[in-house]
């Protein structure tokens, strides 16, 4: 059977305080697409266990994210077979989509289809949590408030559909890690309450404008990426940010032209040499 798994963007990440358990609190809105979209190709075997290979390089068959969804569902809700998986990259890796926290979620709700006994989709999120903060919220597949480390959802009534979007992807990989770091490197990681406060209120999102903290750190390191954004807001985007801790830059467009002009824009600076995807649909 073949499945498709979608990608997420983010309105504004703000990091909030450091946990017990070494995590940080954040708060987000998580907006879920269609498009990009991964691919799994998937053989049930009698021999229990996963087998995982993918149309590119750079990720451990051995360990990762379809790895964890198939040990930790069988941990809890043992399965009488194994699985092939064949995964088809469209969302890049380590561009803040959460492909493979979309992933995940996809193969878990395999496992239920296929489960003698499905389990109850508290105990579903509960696993999926374990795999990535990410993970649960493709369960959900609604927008989303997140707070918590990114497990504590609560759906939304936000629609974009009026908004043309444009995603850029460049080849660029950022870690997530990396990203902490380097925010911890600024002595500035907190986005206090009293910040928040004081930023503009947003229209779009009808709350305190969402800014996301990690760009101070990435558009330092990757400086193409800030004037990326300079470029869409320059081009009437009514909003644009990075995506998560990585590469991927969305801007939310009111009229199709501002959007294609902006994209003409960023093609004639050659910023990048590659773009690895650009996408302008309509939010769905």
């Amino acid at each position: 059977m073949r499945v498709q798994s979608g990608c997420k963007i983010n309105l504004g990440l703000q990091i909030l305080d450091k946990r017990e358990d070494g995590y940080h609190n954040l708060k987000t809105v998580f907006y879920p697409l269609s498009a990009p979209c991964d691919t799994l190709t998937i053989e049930t075997v009698p021999d229990k266990g996963i087998a995982v290979s993918c149309s590119v390089s750079g990720i451990d068959p051995q360990n990762n994210t379809l790895t964890k969804a198939y040990t930790l569902y069988d941990a809890e809700n043992p399965l009488p077979f194994g699985l092939k998986v064949f995964l088809e990259k469209g969302v890049p890796h380590g561009a803040g989509l959460g492909g493979g926290s979309a992933n995940a979620a996809a193969l878990l709700q395999v496992l239920q289809e296929k489960a003698k006994k499905p389990l109850p989709f508290a105990r579903l999120a509960a696993i999926a949590a374990k795999i990535g903060a990410d993970v649960p919220f493709f369960l959900y597949n609604t927008p989303c408030k997140a707070e918590g480390i990114g497990e504590i959802l609560t759906p939304i009534a936000l629609d974009l559909s009026a908004y043309c979007l444009l995603l850029i992807m460049p080849d660029i990989q950022i870690s997530t890690a990396w990203a902490f770091k380097k925010l911890a490197e600024q002595k500035k990681l907190l986005t206090s309450k009293e910040e928040q406060d004081k930023n503009a209120r947003s229209l779009l999102l009808g709350s305190a404008y969402m800014e996301n903290d990690f760009e101070r750190v990435v558009f330092k390191a990757f400086s193409p990426l800030g004037e990326s954004k300079k470029i869409l807001l320059a081009n009437n985007a009514a909003y644009a940010s990075l995506s998560g801790t990585g590469s991927s830059l969305f801007g939310l467009f009111e009229q199709e032209k501002d959007m294609k002009r902006a994209l003409n824009k960023l093609t004639e600076q050659k910023f990048f040499k590659n773009w690895k995807h650009c996408c302008f649909e309509k939010v769905k």
